[in-house]
């Protein structure tokens, strides 16, 4: 087999492992069909670091979901937009500080600041943390969600968790 054809397997086994681990996760809503929501108090901005925020679970196959890890002491995260059949994944340099985290994406040039707060939430099971962001600057929704504990965010995301955290720890080809 080409080395071609080897990487295109290893991203088509990456990308439906992604698909899986995502269908297994569940909406929780309340009984009117509405998101439930608990507002907590914010929790220290460094809880951030070194989870994989993820907006939800797909509702249909073509349903993008976005994920995102940050890794404030190297200074660079990875944000992925999936559903089964498309991928995307970028890399950004990351500044965090009082609440705030400055973001530049080195393929476009383009950068952010945007504000954020960690808190405890029951918006959607099995999840327990929400991340949520003044401004997207990747795009899509201003609210993620994470665990507080890795072996929940292993037990409900598997392969996902895995594979992000993989890429994450490689870091981007040349920075």
């Amino acid at each position: 087999m080409t080395r071609a054809r080897t990487k295109l397997l290893v991203l088509l086994v990456v990308a439906i492992a992604t698909v899986a681990a995502l269908r297994a996760l569940r909406k929780d809503t309340a009984p009117n069909g509405q998101a439930r929501t608990d507002e907590a108090a914010p929790l220290d901005d460094s809880l951030i670091d070194g989870r994989l925020w993820v907006e939800g679970r797909p509702d249909k196959l073509t349903d993008y979901v976005h994920a995102s890890i940050f890794i404030s002491r190297a200074n660079f995260g990875l944000f992925e937009r999936a559903s089964t059949y498309d991928m995307r994944m970028e890399f950004f340099d990351l500044t965090r500080k009082d609440g705030k985290l400055k973001v530049f994406f080195p393929q476009t040039k383009k950068s952010a600041e945007t504000s954020f707060t960690v808190k405890e939430c029951k918006d959607k099971a099995p999840f327990d943390l929400c991340l949520d962001l003044a401004e997207n600057p990747w795009g899509g929704p201003k609210r993620y969600y994470g665990f507080q504990r890795q072996d929940d965010e292993r037990a409900a995301l598997g392969d996902l968790a895995a594979r992000i955290r993989a890429h994450a720890q490689n870091g981007p080809a040349e920075r």
